[in-house]
């Protein structure tokens, strides 16, 4: 008694060792799950930060070439802008002379002016002594009227030629305002220009740096595939290890399950033999007992310790850890990169911004083209009226200069008057070689001008729109901050993935102590086989049954629907259906799950796939043998009856539920004794389900046979259900003789 006993208190503690295994390693499980996803993730992060830096790669390359060609452009605009301007300050200086050649024009053409309103004076003066010379001044008289004549004439031509030197000056002063602007302009343009092709320098040391950072992450990403290879690899075997330990700890957390409840019940049957006032019914209990004997013994054979499953090895937890210093490293060259960028950001800003400068210039060449043209015209207008006001003080010059000799003549004829004429003859002199020096001066710098237009119509300022090509930054910066973002959002995950590898490898310490206590516990059990062999082989001395049948009566309080096990839909039936039906698993005590109709099964590593061996020379109450085949026949049997949820996780349930045809399920005969039940997923209550009896092999007639510990003698409706104990069960006949169901809602007539 006492090792029975001992042997019941291991089980216990064997099954709370599985149980603490179970959930423990299911707790690992969950982790190494999550570590798994995390890992996943980081992955995916740097998937896409690899395409990131491809881009940003193949990019760089473009804004390098567009950076070459946008310095030459910048040469070349410089060029522009220094040739712009020399041919600028050829022109300031060109219109300068001309503004003073027209100073000098307006300046000559006042003295010319002040010398013709003499010429009245003159007149008046040689009238005076024309009237004094009387007969000898005759001559003086006529040159006194042409002399009028001439005063008059000078006077009306030169009216206007201020205003047209006012139109002149007009143009002039903006037209240099806005040279001098221009030519200023174009001197910082220029100034801009060099100072910013200095600084192409360090945006090729930007470049540079761009490069060597491309080829840095590029290695990482080399080196972060090879890892991931490499932890996959590693982490599907670590997954692949605790599933397959997970599905064997479920096994034997079965095992142990059924273990517990044969080992309650032979404890049950032990005491019953063995205490002397239970004498009735020993010896049915006795056979029971020989048969759980050698159930526990079967159990106890197939129980293995299994691979112990290893969380993390020292060399994944070193590529892990490899994975979390390399994304560190590169996160770390990333933010380091943001300096370079920004300067080449700050640098492209800058170069929009010489851009618009230098469209800014480019559309004041074009507006000081357009004033110069203006102001060519201006001048080559005004200089034809000019002209003709020259021709005209041409003439009167020579006038002037023929009335002065016709003066001089009319001195030498006089005898009389000659000293009267003298001072006529000199006024007339000075005054023609005042006017002639004057109108020379005039008609030299009228001639200047003149010469100059041929120089104002050479000059030519390019008009046409000089387009700057601007380097297309913004997808390097688009790329370069979605990878900072990639690779900051990666770093993250390296902190969550650095709390679950410590956390693993305490929990890899753990498992081994908690694997070791678990190794111990199945040892003690199996330990306890040989003693219930031996057992086994004793012989208890129990008398002979010579007393009245045993007859146990329980109260029903309602009519069972149905006793046929797949059509069950209610309690009461269940309650009669329990007593003369078995299937391959049946419960055992409160929801231990125990052997039945099956001996051993084997689960498959995927969890999907199991193989049922039926115990030999099984039969039915009714002494027909069982046939694998019926055992078949319950399965689609229970499919077909209202609980079918029970079972439709057995591959093509579903497509048997519509067509009927059973060739679809996946149930297969391998042999007399073996039957192939394949799930459409892993499903570990499975063989709970199967101890509900819905597919339970039977006979179907008026009072139904099955396999159970009794056999249904009448069904009496509204009265009483009978059942007989079955002398062909396979764990013995039961010490009860008649279980007799009273249907009555009258509870003081049951029990």
């Amino acid at each position: 008694m006492t090792s029975i006993k001992e042997y019941l208190r291991e089980t216990v503690n064997f099954n709370k060792q599985v149980e603490d295994l179970t959930d423990f390693l299911n707790t690992s499980s969950i982790h190494l799950d999550e570590l798994i996803c995390q890992l996943e993730g980081i992955f995916e992060y740097l998937k896409r930060g690899n395409n990131l830096i491809t881009y940003l790669k193949n990019y760089s390359k473009s804004f390098e070439s567009q950076m070459v060609e946008f310095a030459e452009a910048l040469v070349e605009s410089r060029k522009r802008i220094s040739s712009y301007q020399e041919h600028l300050s050829e022109m300031e200086q060109l219109i300068r002379n001309t503004q003073e050649a027209i100073s000098r024009i307006e300046e000559n053409a006042h003295t010319f002016v002040k010398f013709a309103r003499m010429i009245t004076y003159l007149a008046e003066n040689i009238e005076v002594k024309a009237f004094q010379a009387k007969e000898e001044g005759r001559g003086l008289a006529v040159i006194a009227r042409e002399v009028y004549k001439l005063a008059q004439s000078s006077q009306v031509p030169f009216q206007h030629f201020d205003e047209l030197l006012e139109v002149i000056r007009k143009s002039i002063d903006p037209l240099l305002q806005d040279l001098n602007t221009t030519i200023s302009d174009a001197t910082v343009s220029s100034i801009s220009l060099l100072e910013f092709l200095s600084s192409l320098k360090t945006i090729n040391e930007s470049m540079d740096f761009l490069q060597k950072f491309i080829k840095v992450i590029e290695e990482g990403g080399k080196v972060f595939s090879d890892l991931e290879t490499k932890i996959n690899e590693r982490l599907m075997g670590i997954k692949h290890q605790l599933s397959s330990a997970l599905m064997m700890i479920d096994e034997i957390s079965v095992r142990g399950s059924e273990i517990s409840g044969l080992s309650q019940i032979l404890y049950e049957l032990y005491t019953i033999i063995d205490t002397p006032h239970h004498s009735q019914g020993k010896f049915y209990s006795y056979l029971q007992y020989k048969h759980l004997l050698q159930e526990n013994i079967n159990i106890l054979q197939r129980l293995e310790v299994g691979l112990k499953p290893a969380l993390l090895s020292p060399e994944l937890v070193d590529e892990l850890r490899n994975i979390i210093n390399q994304v560190s490293r590169i996160y770390e060259i990333i933010k380091s990169a943001c300096v370079e960028i920004d300067n080449l950001n700050v640098m492209m800003d800058k170069i929009s911004s010489i851009r618009l400068d230098l469209n800014q210039f480019f559309a004041g060449e074009r507006m000081i083209s357009e004033k110069l043209r203006d102001f060519r015209m201006v001048l080559k207008d005004q200089l034809v009226f000019i002209e003709n006001l020259i021709m005209v003080g041409s003439k009167i010059v020579m006038k002037i200069k023929t009335l002065s000799v016709f003066s001089r003549l009319e001195q030498s004829h006089s005898d009389v008057f000659k000293d009267l004429i003298s001072p006529i003859v000199k006024e007339f002199t000075d005054l023609s070689n005042r006017m002639t020096g004057a109108f020379s001066a005039l008609d030299v710098d009228v001639f200047r001008v003149r010469q100059s237009m041929p120089v104002f119509e050479s000059v030519r300022l390019q008009e046409e729109f000089f387009q700057l090509p601007v380097p297309d930054f913004s997808k390097i910066k688009i790329f370069f901050d979605d990878a900072l973002r990639v690779f900051e959002g990666c770093f993250s995950g390296t902190r969550d993935l650095k709390e679950l590898i410590d956390r693993l490898s305490n929990e890899d310490f753990l498992m081994h102590q908690r694997w070791n206590i678990y190794e111990q516990s199945l040892k003690n059990i199996v330990h306890y086989k040989d003693g219930l062999q031996q057992l086994l082989k004793e012989n208890i001395s129990i008398p002979q049954i010579t007393e009245a049948s045993t007859v146990l009566k329980i109260n029903l309080l309602n009519e069972p629907v149905t006793l046929k096990p797949d059509l069950k839909t209610d309690a009461t039936s269940q309650q009669v259906i329990v007593n003369y039906c078995t299937g391959l698993f049946q419960f055992g005590f409160g929801v231990n799950v125990i052997a039945g109709l099956c001996d051993e099964y084997r689960l498959s590593s995927d969890g999907k796939e199991y193989i049922f061996h039926i115990r030999e020379n099984m039969k039915y109450s009714s002494s027909k043998k069982l046939h694998i085949e019926d055992i078949k026949t319950g399965f689609v049997k229970g499919l077909s009856g209202p609980n079918h949820n029970l079972l439709e996780m057995i591959s093509g349930a579903t497509e048997f539920l519509k067509s009927r045809n059973p060739d679809c399920l996946g149930i297969k005969i391998l042999d007399q004794h073996r039957l192939l039940v394949r799930l459409e997923h892993p499903y570990l209550p499975f063989l709970a389900n199967l101890a509900t009896n819905i597919a339970d092999p039977y006979i179907d007639q008026d009072l139904p046979a099955g396999t159970g510990p009794f056999k249904l003698a009448a069904w009496n409706r509204g009265e009483s259900i009978i059942l007989e104990a079955n002398d062909f069960y396979f764990e013995g006949r039961p010490s009860i003789d008649v279980l007799q169901f009273i249907i009555t809602v009258d509870d003081d007539m049951g029990y």
